[in-house]
């Protein structure tokens, strides 16, 4: 059976135990980066869900670790404003997928 994931801020991460994933509360982005090296060696994983600010500043290691994974690594976002990063990756993600930008609003 495979499992999921979450990585990040213990307050932000564990809802996500009681829906029955693995939870890894870490305080630091640096810990982020070791513990999702960690779980992606756990070969029933499949899925890693990470907080943005894990992850902020530390985008060319996590693109470095998803090219030598096969594990589905995604964003999620916090309660702090001002990141979206997980928006901007899903964004990314359905352009690349159907070649047009269906999230951004046209003025």
């Amino acid at each position: 059976m495979f499992k999921i994931a979450a990585i990040g801020e213990k307050d932000v991460i564990m809802g996500f135990k009681g829906m029955g994933l693995d939870t890894y509360p870490v305080s630091t982005p640096t810990e982020g980066l070791t513990t999702l090296e960690k779980v992606c060696l756990d070969k029933n994983t499949s899925l890693i869900l990470i907080t943005e600010t894990m992850v902020q500043n530390l985008l060319q290691q996590l693109s470095e670790i998803r090219e030598r994974t096969d594990k589905n690594i995604l964003i999620i976002p916090t309660h702090k404003k001002g990141l979206n990063l997980s928006l901007k990756e899903i964004k990314a993600s359905i352009e690349k997928a159907v070649g047009i930008d269906l999230i951004s609003k046209e003025e």
